[in-house]
């Protein structure tokens, strides 16, 4: 039976030891070139071992697909720190001690082609048929899982569409950062890893594409040699630049086992992939991306008449900046004051890159002179931007307050 196949005319195939307590070990490789043939082995050893492992028959745990990432993997650790790295394709990135070797976590928070904001779901409380009994058996650890292995986790490849457990309609469009309270992907994030940061009794199963070690020290946490995860989202149904590293089931994903035992799942993909993929991962039938919800939109509060020319009633005003590249029509949407009074700002509606300034109606929301605070809230209630000023920053009766 062949267990896979190589039609390239020059490969290398990597021999492992596994111990399910162990990180894996390379006993040695094998390589197939126009030059010829060349082994590499830890000495006879190492040779013996890797005969042995030619000799096992095929099992349930080895499937026949083809990954395109170089070492897709788990890393099975506990998280000791947390830092951004805040570029243009930024990362949570997340020390872990596995197995009391250091590792880096670099989680994506954005995409770096448009649209920029993730597809993003956490399952709290998440079981799916054994997956969570074997990662709640499996040792802390760097793990290969590859068809050219012979890794008895094969089975534990995660495939976002034939797996079953996230569905491309229950995930959420998450931004990378967007002032006001939990609603971007950061606060969804940092809270949880700095909880399990503070408790020994957290432990992270971590898939993705294994590096390392590296010769250099860890750029952001200076351990030596480097080594880490990324990769940690859905790693088929791209287009363009990316359709390189589509693979059916070597998606990434963190679940998270919790110190009473429940485990959380948390899935990443980006909107620029699609959902119906073949059996190597590259689309059938690419789409569009929805488009971006209002809700994910950077609309910003940037000025406010707090004092008008007496009478006041009616002249109040607040002033909304659309920062992105499409209109967006704030049915349902609301200004709210610090006493929770609310202006409907149903009807109206902000061309991309534009401003509106809202004329409050004084029957509803008040703006204090004394200070106080407006919230923009989208339809569902969630707090789009907030802003709050002082008595101090009222200033002059008849001129507006920038934020």
């Amino acid at each position: 039976m062949e267990w896979f196949s190589v039609e390239e005319q020059s490969f290398i195939v990597r021999f492992y030891r596994f111990d399910r307590h162990q990180p894996a070990s390379v006993i040695g490789t094998v390589q197939a070139a126009e030059s010829g043939l060349r082994l590499n082995f830890a000495g006879m050893d190492g040779l013996w071992q890797a005969m042995i492992h030619l000799n096992i028959p095929p099992d349930t745990h080895r499937q026949e697909f083809t990954m395109t990432l170089k070492r897709y993997g788990l890393l099975v650790g506990h998280p000791t720190a947390q830092t951004l790295d805040d570029d243009n394709d930024p990362h949570i990135e997340v020390l872990l001690d596995v197995a009391d070797v250091q590792n880096r976590a670099a989680i994506n928070v954005r995409s770096n082609i448009a649209p920029h904001a993730l597809l993003y779901q956490r399952i709290s409380g998440f079981q799916h048929n054994d997956l969570t009994q074997r990662l709640d058996s499996i040792a802390p650890g760097r793990y290969e899982i590859e068809p050219r292995s012979d890794s008895t986790l094969l089975d534990l490849t995660l495939d976002y569409v034939r797996g079953g457990f996230v569905q491309h309609d229950n995930m959420k469009i998450a931004p990378f950062r967007v002032d006001g309270p939990s609603n971007d992907l950061l606060e969804y994030l940092q809270p949880l890893v700095k909880e399990a940061i503070n408790n020994p009794g957290y432990r992270f199963y971590i898939f993705g594409e294994l590096w390392g070690p590296e010769t250099k020290a860890d750029e952001y946490f200076n351990f030596t040699p480097g080594n880490g995860i990324h990769n940690i989202h859905m790693n088929q149904g791209s287009v363009g630049q990316y359709a390189s590293t589509n693979g059916a089931n070597q998606d990434g994903a963190v679940f998270i086992r919790h110190p009473d035992g429940s485990f959380d799942a948390i899935f990443f993909a980006f909107q620029s992939q699609c959902w119906d993929t073949d059996d190597k991962g590259n689309c059938r039938t690419p789409i569009p991306p929805d488009p971006v919800k209002p809700t994910q939109q950077s609309i910003l509060i940037i000025a406010a008449l707090v004092n008008p020319y007496n009478p006041e009633a009616g002249r109040e005003s607040v002033t909304l900046l659309n920062l992105s590249d499409q209109a967006i029509d704030l049915h349902r949407w609301s200004l709210v004051d610090n006493n929770g009074r609310a202006e409907d700002l149903s009807g109206m509606q902000i061309a991309a890159g534009d401003c509106l300034r809202v004329r409050l109606t004084g029957s509803t929301m008040l703006l204090g002179n004394k200070g106080g605070r407006i919230q923009l809230l989208t339809q569902d209630k969630a707090v789009a931007h907030e802003v709050a000023y002082a008595k101090k920053d009222v200033g002059t009766e008849g001129w507006s307050l920038a934020f």
